[in-house]
């Protein structure tokens, strides 16, 4: 069977729609998420079909509204309806991280990352999450004293990769 595509057709996009994202998101950045909250829910009565509007309605949804069923939701169809774009990928994470499911979070930030290599969000979510490489030797413990020390040695020598394993 055929996999359907996203349908990336161009629509008109209602006048007014990017002013409410864009002050959606200045109101994002400096940490007013509520009025980031309002913005979204005024954009979505123009469009509530737009991708980029459901993932960060997702967003607000969890982190402002606590409803945390319909944000998970919002965000999966932005990627549904949009495809895989690296900001859509970032917002799931955070959905994620708030609801608690750390791996699956990481899974939306490595993927995002494979898409967008230099997304700074992305970066600076994944080095805050604090992910660790496999112990050198697996069978010894992490804080082993060979361990520690082969895994510094590694560290300097081979930073580690974006998509490597924990």
């Amino acid at each position: 069977m055929p996999q359907l595509q996203p349908n990336r057709a161009a629509s008109p996009v209602p006048p007014g729609l990017s002013d409410l994202l864009a002050s959606g998101d200045e109101a994002y950045e400096r940490g007013d998420r509520i009025a980031a909250h309002s913005a979204y829910r005024d954009a979505q009565r123009l469009d509530a079909n737009d991708p980029g509007l459901l993932s960060r309605l997702g967003l607000t949804l969890t982190l402002v509204a606590r409803d945390e069923l319909k944000g998970i939701a919002f965000c999966e169809e932005a990627i549904r309806r949009g495809g895989e774009e690296p900001d859509a990928l970032w917002r799931l994470s955070v959905v994620y991280l708030a609801t608690f499911q750390k791996d699956r979070a990481i899974r939306a930030m490595r993927r995002g990352l494979q898409l967008a290599p230099t997304h700074p969000k992305l970066l600076l979510a994944i080095d805050g999450m604090g992910i660790r490489r496999r112990p050198v030797i697996p069978f010894l413990s992490r804080s082993n004293p060979i361990n520690r020390f082969l895994g510094k040695l590694r560290h300097r020598l081979a930073p580690p990769k974006v998509d490597e394993e924990t």
